[in-house]
């Protein structure tokens, strides 16, 4: 449904209320006004469909690129005199994790992202695993230049709303100290992300409005950077991640694709 609409914000989202009794109760439907003045309404009375959603937060394109060329090396000398390339990032297709094999039989006591010139090494999450699948640890190490909020550390913090940013312009770089020698057989990485997106291993509740209150979906835990369920496709769905316990994220859906209300 479209109507005309002027004298309001454009690209807002409104639920028109009345009162009664001292409390206030949905007049109608909830809508957005767009910027040609075409307001729509999000009517869930629609059976519902089988729906399939990707965590690709608006904001999150414009870190992507920075870690394209980035590479991850391999060395036993703490100057990485000795490095070894382990894997050169050529594509990032989204702002989720990415998982890459390790084909070096060699084993590494430090191992480090690179960054490419001029990102200043943004980065959401890192982690490296030995060749049995598990994930390793050891000390922080890297290029110094960055205040509290965006240091090394925060690459292996298992925290997706915690980022890196560092201050070189050129060769940036953020790594492990591992303390022996040890096979590395795959890299997990994550490019910086406003941290709401929908992250392989998290557990997610997905609420939509169904004209009178929130209705919740099935919880579930993410094999992948998509979620499925069965909701109404004409409404106002909202995702909370409950591993990460961040305030969630508001979008609909026009013609079959999520845009990100706020």
């Amino acid at each position: 449904m479209e109507i005309q609409f002027s004298g309001v914000g454009h690209n807002l989202l409104y639920l028109p209320v009345y009162y009664a009794d001292g409390s206030k109760s949905p007049a109608n439907y909830p809508f957005r006004l767009g910027e040609d003045g075409l307001c729509r309404f999000f009517d869930p009375e629609a059976p519902p469909v089988e729906l399939v959603f990707e965590g690709i937060a608006k904001d999150t394109p414009i870190y992507l690129n920075l870690m394209l060329d980035g590479r991850f090396e391999g060395a036993n000398r703490a100057d990485f005199s000795d490095a070894r390339l382990l894997h050169r990032i050529q594509q990032v297709e989204g702002g989720f994790y990415h998982t890459v094999p390790v084909e070096s039989a060699a084993q590494y006591r430090y191992v480090r992202y690179v960054s490419p010139d001029s990102s200043r090494c943004n980065v959401g999450e890192l982690e490296f695993f030995d060749t049995r699948g598990e994930r390793l640890t050891g000390t922080v190490i890297g290029s110094h230049g960055s205040d509290a909020q965006t240091s090394p550390g925060n690459a292996f913090d298992g925290n997706v709303a915690t980022v890196v940013q560092l201050d070189p312009l050129h060769d940036a770089w953020i790594g492990l100290d591992l303390g022996v020698p040890t096979g590395i057989g795959q890299i997990r990485y994550l490019p910086r992300t406003n941290g709401k997106n929908i992250y392989e291993g998290h557990r997610y509740r997905l609420t939509y409005w169904d004209g009178h209150e929130w209705v919740t979906t099935e919880e579930q835990t993410a094999t992948g950077h998509r979620l499925h369920c069965r909701a109404p496709e004409n409404t106002i769905f909202y995702l909370y991640d409950a591993t990460q316990k961040v305030q969630g994220s508001y979008f609909v859906l026009e013609d079959g694709v999520q845009r990100w209300l706020f």
